[in-house]
């Protein structure tokens, strides 16, 4: 598909600079009598002189066509590979994601755990200091007031 694309852009080429140098030359002649044009010759040698310029200009742009081809498709690798670098990356920032928010809900489990038990500790200490402290504070006030 591509080569067939460019032998035909490439002729179209050879045309357009074909013409515009057969132009240029026809407005550089001034208008010379009949006997005076050149001959047929002449006009066949610079129109070969047109061609083989216009041969190698194509060969050039061909040759431009092939590198810019080349690194397209370098430019097209590196675009793919990026590519799936990126989703590599996605896939592990979410493993991550999913890891830390995991450990986040452990910790705060564990924290809670503590908590509820230190709660706990607190109001059976609470009990057990407050009512042996009330029987004594009791048992001090009737002692005074009698």
């Amino acid at each position: 598909m591509v080569p067939e694309i460019l032998r035909v852009l490439l002729a179209v080429i050879g045309v357009v600079v074909s013409l515009a140098t057969a132009r240029q030359a026809r407005h550089l002649t001034p208008d010379k009598p009949d006997s005076e044009q050149p001959s047929m010759t002449a006009r066949i040698e610079a129109l070969r002189e047109n061609l083989a310029l216009s041969a190698t200009i194509l060969d050039e742009i061909h040759t431009e066509l092939q590198v810019r081809t080349t690194a397209l498709e370098q430019v097209r690798a590196e675009a793919e590979e990026n590519q799936r670098l990126a989703d590599l990356n996605a896939d592990a920032a979410a493993a991550v994601k999913s890891l830390l928010a995991r450990t986040i809900e452990a910790a705060q489990e564990e924290a809670s755990k503590r908590d509820s038990k230190k709660q706990r500790l607190y109001f059976v200490s609470g009990l057990a200091l407050a009512v042996p402290l009330a029987v004594v504070a009791n048992f001090l006030y009737a002692f005074m007031t009698q």
